[in-house]
Parts: structure tokens; C-alpha cells; sequence
């Protein structure tokens, strides 16, 4: 079992000026030059141990993280050189903030008779001078990460059922906070400002569940931009065009009779206030969904194997059927002209 992550840049600005791979496996964690050469990277501290579990490029390939277990390493991608090691041999999620500048981790928590005081187990520290910054306690660890503007001046945390908001990496004080209800998710828009929040307010007592848009810092009920209603989601992912004007919902249920994957369902809402749900024209789950590049069209592979795979218009309608084959994946690349799509059973991230 192995994972590969590739970097990508932003805007044309990776640090990195030949791609890089990044391989871990049971012999550790190493790096490999992408063409022409395909050389490993002989600069790059290999680490041999097998407990490296969780890697990471920072969003703009200007940063590198591992853990092994003992501690988290940072390197500098331009050098391969460590800049910041954690001594912290239980983190087992890593993240970067939209910039790189910070850097946080999640340990599992747990509750003992020692530990009445309920110690942090989310951390967020300055990447390249490894000070602490903030130090939460954080239970779940499915969707634990803190959540940056594009620009890192707000950051949104979903602390129990309520989203709280610090301003200028400034955490010794809460500016805003969504408590209208129960939050379960939620999503900043990747862009800056005015930015947009998207949650998910699951249904409760017969009632539809809620995916909610709304400008920061206007969070009352009757200030949503858009408002889609769904049933039948014990989970929702949420996937935002680049521009972050345009988001898709993937609501998913654990168990379904029809299917072993359960059951998907795809949604759209937008910041011109406009919501749809997306027709599917094969019955099963859906595998993979991304936006293309250009902004104004996403493709889906859905539908038991062999699967469909469908480019869709910001009117939610069908523009192009790529008919049935048997795929899971679908990659852009960065000009949104050509697609590629791929059948995989192992685990490939994209950092």
C-alpha cells in the first residue's frame, strides 16, 4: 500500500520549477524529480521509518510535511532542507492555511482520568518558525481542520455545533460565530473578500437537511444568499469552483439497499443566489467530481461500472457525455482544455 502526491501551484507561483513526486510506502517516505530526468532527489532527508502515515504539500508547493510517529518534519521545497520539526509523536492530520504561514496538526483525543482538563489536541503553528500559536481541543478528527480565506485573514474553526471566526490570525478573540443551528460543515469560498461560507445543517424530526451560502459576516437566517434543501445525507462534501462563486454539494448516505456505496446525490447553489440539483442519468454512486479550471463547467463519474461520465454547464445541464467506461478519477489539467480520466484501487492524493 502506498500514496503519491503530486504539488501544485498557485497562479502560476509553485516554488518548485520541475514537478516533484512524493512516494510513501513501507520503506518510508522519498522524492522523485518528474521529467525529463525522473531522478530521485538526492538533497531531499529520506525518511526510512515505516510509520510515516500522513504527508503533505502546502497549497502554493512551496512546503513539504511528514509524520513518522516521533515527530513532524517541514522542509523548504526549493532546498529540501528542514526548517521546523514537531516533537509530537501522536499527530496523525496535518494541514497548511491557504498561504503556507501557518501549519496545523490533530491528535487523537483522548478522555481519561488524567486528562479531566480535556488538554488540546489541535495546534496551529507558525511553519517556518515552528512557534505555537493556538492550541485547541478538537474531539472528531473528520473534518477537524481550521479554514483560511485565500488571503489568511479570516480563519473559521467549527467548534461543537457553532462555526467560530478569528480575524488577522488574532485567536485570543472570536469576531463572529454561526450559531443559527446545528452546523455539521462547513466551507470558505477560495477566494478573498466579500468572502462566502457554505454549511451543512443536517435535518432532524422528519425535516430536510440545509446546505446554507452566506456572505461574512452576515449569518442570520434570513441573510443566506441561497438556501438548497436535501434528504438523505449522513455526510456532505462540498466542492467549490476556483473562483469560489460556484459550489457543488455531494450529500452521501452510509447505508442504502440498492447499493453497497450507498447513496449520492449532487447539489449547486451559487453566490448569485442560484441552487439546482444535479440529474444523474445512471443509477450507483458517484466516484469523483471536479471543476473544471475555466470556472464554468464540472464533470462527474457516476453510475455503477461501467461508469458515466458527464460535463456539466453552470445551468446544471449536460454539454458533453464521454459515454460508460470503467474510471473513478477525473484530473484537470491547469487550463481546463484537456481531462483525463483513470481507474484506480489505491489511494493517489493530490497535495
Amino acid at each position: 500500500m502506498f500514496d503519491i502526491m503530486i504539488p501544485h501551484g498557485n497562479g502560476g507561483k509553485m516554488a518548485l520549477t520541475v514537478p516533484c513526486v512524493a512516494v510513501r510506502g513501507s520503506t518510508g517516505i522519498s522524492l522523485g524529480q518528474g521529467p525529463p530526468s525522473y531522478e530521485p532527489v538526492t538533497t531531499f532527508p529520506k525518511d526510512d521509518s515505516k510509520l510515516c502515515r500522513v504527508m503533505l504539500f502546502s497549497p502554493d508547493g512551496r512546503y513539504f510535511a511528514w509524520t513518522n510517529e516521533t515527530s513532524v518534519k517541514i522542509v523548504l521545497c526549493n532546498t529540501w532542507k528542514i526548517i521546523t520539526e514537531i516533537k509530537k509523536p501522536k499527530v496523525s492530520a496535518i494541514q497548511f492555511s491557504s498561504k503556507g504561514t501557518y501549519f496545523m496538526t490533530w491528535e487523537p483525543f483522548i478522555a481519561t482520568l488524567s486528562n479531566l482538563q480535556r488538554s488540546p489536541n489541535l495546534h496551529i503553528w507558525k511553519t517556518e518558525t515552528n512557534e505555537l500559536v493556538k492550541s485547541f481541543v478538537q474531539k472528531k478528527q473528520r473534518d477537524w481542520e481550521p479554514q483560511w480565506s485565500s488571503d489568511e485573514k479570516i480563519c473559521g474553526i467549527l467548534m461543537g455545533a457553532d462555526v467560530i471566526f478569528y480575524e488577522d490570525a488574532n485567536f485570543e478573540k472570536i469576531v463572529h460565530r454561526i450559531n443559527i443551528a446545528k452546523v455539521a460543515k462547513f466551507s470558505i469560498a477560495p477566494n478573498n473578500a466579500p468572502y462566502h461560507i457554505l454549511c451543512y445543517v443536517p435535518g432532524k424530526s422528519g425535516q430536510p437537511s440545509l446546505g446554507r451560502l452566506f456572505q461574512y459576516p452576515k449569518f442570520e437566517s434570513t441573510q443566506a444568499l441561497a438556501s438548497k434543501s436535501f434528504f438523505q445525507a449522513d455526510r456532505v462534501d462540498i466542492y467549490w469552483n476556483q473562483r469560489g462563486t460556484n459550489a457543488l454539494l455531494m450529500t452521501s448516505t452510509e447505508i442504502d439497499k440498492a447499493s453497497y456505496y450507498g447513496k449520492q446525490t449532487l447539489h449547486y447553489v451559487s453566490t448569485k443566489r442560484e441552487t439546482a440539483m444535479v440529474m444523474l442519468s445512471k443509477e450507483g454512486p458517484i466516484y469523483s467530481v471536479q471543476w473544471s479550471p475555466k470556472n464554468t463547467e464540472f464533470c462527474v463519474v457516476y453510475g455503477f461500472m461501467p461508469a458515466k461520465a458527464t460535463l456539466f454547464n453552470l445551468k446544471c445541464e449536460p454539454i458533453f457525455e464521454f459515454g460508460a467506461l470503467h474510471r473513478n478519477c477525473i484530473y484537470y489539467n491547469p487550463h481546463g482544455n484537456n481531462i483525463l480520466f483513470l481507474f484506480t484501487r489505491e489511494l493517489i492524493t493530490k497535495g
